[in-house]
């Protein structure tokens, strides 16, 4: 499912949109949370933190981590599906299920 979804994506300009999107996503958090998400994510020649990295740098206990991030996950698939700018997720075949 997700190599159809990348394969009907990979020619519309997929990096910049999902910078767009994460950028815009983040400015609307306070800068903790927003942290957490970035450093959650894995990209190209970069790697997430670990849970005990986070907590640390956020001075949180990782059960406290995993479900704030467990939350921003939900608003984040709320902003989504809330906006046109970002309709290029709709193609995935289980969207109508999230």
């Amino acid at each position: 499912m997700i190599k159809k979804w990348f394969k009907l994506n990979k020619d519309s300009q997929l990096s910049t949109k999902m910078y767009r999107l994460l950028y815009t996503f983040a400015e609307s958090m306070n800068d903790d949370m927003a942290w957490q998400l970035m450093t959650t994510l894995t990209g190209h020649a970069k790697v997430a933190l670990t849970a005990d990295q986070q907590s640390k740098y956020l001075n949180t206990t990782i059960l406290q981590l995993y479900f704030r991030q467990i939350d921003m996950f939900c608003v984040l698939l709320k902003f989504i599906k809330s906006s046109n700018e970002y309709n290029f997720f709709r193609t995935i075949d289980c969207w109508h299920t999230c």
